[in-house]
């Protein structure tokens, strides 16, 4: 059955691309825009982790997310932890994951980057989302990033990620991107997303909720049905249909206007790469994986890394990593389907280097 879901869903995308001329342009056009940062600049990092330890909240994996992200990147990436932030709850109140610090780490990573500089974020907590008071969201829902202090202060939301993370970047600085979080899919407001097939990546509009619903529908049944349970299978199919089929013209017309303001708001003047942990719908789960607390989604990024650069002699592209870590979550039977956006149209059967 997952088989033949993946078929049907790549039948769809199929479909949707023949009636979609725009996007059949920009995906004919996709090869011709390989990255543009060179990677030759100063390389700065932020890592977040946040347990909520002693909290109603709490979670085990992500402090030790961190920990793994970070060698990830120092030992394979050249980054360091001298030009490197690290939130955790277990750091001191200057460097604790509250709302004021995580802030303050997006401006700290961006400020004075120049071309050729190569800068990661990496954030594994908690994700959630609450209702839209800006208009930008097609379903009427913010993503948002839960801070330590989120009883006290606020929620960080995608349009304040969007600000402080990706704004700021200039023309020729590669962005990386790792958010381990519940409902990360468009956390932070990038207008190109990938969906990853069975035979290749392709490109899906940022704002295109209906493709998204069938896809999504038709990919969530199979891993529901991969674990067993044939009856959220048929649930996910048939929320995902309804979603996915309906043909009212404000609904159309409301998707058409966000995509277009997607595209000239949203995109980024720099390389900006996104890996989430999951669809805005989705939650990531906070495992434990040979005997060790962590998050699915990061412990999938690196294990997909190592064996792909292990079996191919040089780094993978981010379109085999996106493949990869997705089939490497269905093994393990998470339902979670990460994804990859960017901030500019971008060939992403490049190398994934940072």
């Amino acid at each position: 059955m997952f088989d033949l879901l993946k078929k049907a869903a790549d039948v769809v995308q199929d479909a949707f691309d023949e009636s979609d001329d725009e996007i059949r342009e920009e995906r004919e056009n996709i090869a011709h825009q390989p990255p543009e940062s060179n990677l030759r600049g100063k390389k700065k990092a932020v890592f977040v982790g946040i347990n909520y330890t002693g909290t109603s909240a709490a979670l085990k994996g992500c402090i030790n997310d961190v920990e793994n992200i970070s060698k990830f990147a120092f030992e394979k990436f050249g980054f360091s932890r001298e030009n490197s932030m690290i939130l955790t709850d277990n750091e001191d109140p200057e460097h604790q994951p509250t709302r004021k610090n995580i802030i303050r780490a997006m401006d700290w990573l961006t400020e004075g980057a120049q071309e050729g500089d190569s800068l990661l974020w990496h954030f594994s907590g908690h994700g959630h989302q609450t209702k839209d008071t800006s208009g930008d969201e097609a379903d009427g829902l913010d993503e948002v990033l839960v801070p330590l202090d989120f009883k006290e202060s606020s929620m960080i939301t995608d349009d304040e990620v969007h600000d402080h993370l990706v704004k700021p970047v200039p023309e020729g600085v590669r962005l990386t991107i790792f958010m381990d979080c519940c409902h990360s899919g468009s956390i932070v407001d990038l207008p190109f997303t990938y969906s990853a097939g069975s035979e290749d990546v392709k490109l899906l509009c940022g704002s295109n909720t209906k493709r998204k619903a069938i896809l999504n529908a038709l990919m969530g049944a199979g891993m529901n049905y991969m674990k067993g349970d044939n009856k959220a299978a048929i649930a996910s199919l048939t929320s995902g249909f309804k979603v996915g089929m309906r043909d009212d013209a404000a609904s159309k017309h409301k998707e058409a206007k966000l995509e277009g303001q997607d595209r000239h708001n949203k995109s980024s003047k720099g390389d900006v790469i996104m890996f989430s942990g999951c669809q805005d719908d989705q939650t990531s789960a906070d495992a434990v994986i040979n005997k060790e607390a962590t998050g699915a989604m990061s412990h999938a990024l690196v294990k997909t890394y190592r064996t792909l650069e292990a079996e191919g002699g040089s780094a993978p592209s981010f379109s085999n990593v996106l493949k990869e870590m997705r089939q490497e979550l269905a093994k393990g039977k998470y339902t979670q389907i990460p994804q990859m956006s960017t901030g500019r149209l971008l060939a992403m059967d490049h190398p994934f280097l940072m």
